[in-house]
């Protein structure tokens, strides 16, 4: 029987006879094996256990540890992407600040956002993740500066151990995925109100965020007869402000094909090309607008605001 020590792949000498000595072979044989693996306690465990000289019970022993060694390291633990996911790590050693724990938001665009745990974040670096094994992986951050990467072995789904690239920092980690959901926003709304002739009917809306958005404004009134509406208001004018000043007038849509794509976008339901409804696309800048819709018979009116992708 001859074993190798798997660290300097120097033969361990056979030894024939003493059950108590091959024993202990046997078990630096599997104590460097599961070093090896990442799996040192299942070895030991298994090998400690019952008789370890060659008798059929130690043989069946040593069957069962190879095969769970050869089992477990056969797992695909480390995972192909970081994007998305929180990792939380201890340090064993550092050379300067805190040993943990800190948190790293990994982002999906490349950044990672870096925080002391239960500390506002603090700055934004890039990152890049490698997969190297089936349990192993480099991250390096900054993404553009070799002598920031860090060695991530994974001993189970999501955690493990790390070191840096000298070895002169290490600990353990552990990364929590999380989803990105768009924030909740209101996509449209609408009022519906009776007109008195000549009388102003008003909606206000507003575009938040930094982004100029598209909106979808529609004043409709004949085709509401179609819905089964009494008295709806026959040619509605249309016209949006900032403020007071006007930046759009429309009386009667008249079938535009941008129009007619806008509706459809957004799940508007169709009016006729030849309606006297009236509706307005238009880009603007966040702040806050009125909608406002006059006829000069008055009745029934239903406004729409959409926001368009």
């Amino acid at each position: 029987m001859k074993t190798y020590d798997l660290s300097s792949s120097t033969l361990l000498t056979p030894v024939r006879g003493d059950r108590g000595e091959a024993a202990a072979q046997l078990l630096r044989f599997l104590t460097l094996l599961g070093r090896k693996s990442g799996l040192c306690a299942v070895a030991l465990g298994v090998a400690t256990s019952g008789s370890l000289g060659f008798a059929p019970k130690g043989i069946r022993c040593l069957i069962i540890c190879l095969a769970s060694i050869a089992n477990v390291s056969a797992l695909d633990l480390a995972p192909e992407s970081i994007s998305n996911s929180i990792r939380q790590i201890f340090y064993n050693t550092s050379p300067s600040g805190p040993l943990g724990p800190l948190s790293f938001l990994h982002s999906n665009n490349g950044g990672i956002y870096v925080s002391l745990s239960g500390v506002a974040i603090t700055r934004t670096v890039s990152y890049s993740w490698t997969k190297t094994g089936p349990n192993t992986g480099t991250l390096q951050s900054p993404a553009d500066i070799t002598g920031s990467r860090q060695f991530l072995t994974f001993t189970l789904p999501g955690a493990g151990t790390f070191r840096n690239f000298d070895n002169t920092i290490n600990g353990t980690f552990s990364f929590t995925p999380f989803e990105l959901t768009e924030p909740t926003q209101v996509r449209n709304a609408s009022s519906r109100m009776a007109l008195s002739a000549g009388q102003p009917a008003m909606v206000g809306f507003v575009v938040a965020g930094s982004a100029t958005r598209r909106v979808l404004v529609r004043a409709v009134g004949p085709s509401l007869a179609g819905f089964g509406v009494a008295g709806p208001a026959a040619g509605p004018v249309l016209t949006v402000f900032r403020g007071a000043v006007p930046l759009a007038t429309n009386v009667g849509w008249g079938g535009e094909a941008s129009l007619a794509t806008a509706f459809a976008s957004v799940g508007a339901f169709v009016l006729p090309s030849a309606s006297a409804d009236s509706a307005l696309l238009l880009s603007l800048t966040p702040g806050a607008y009125t909608a406002q819709v006059r006829d000069t018979v008055g009745g029934e009116i239903l406004v729409e605001v959409y926001f368009v992708n």
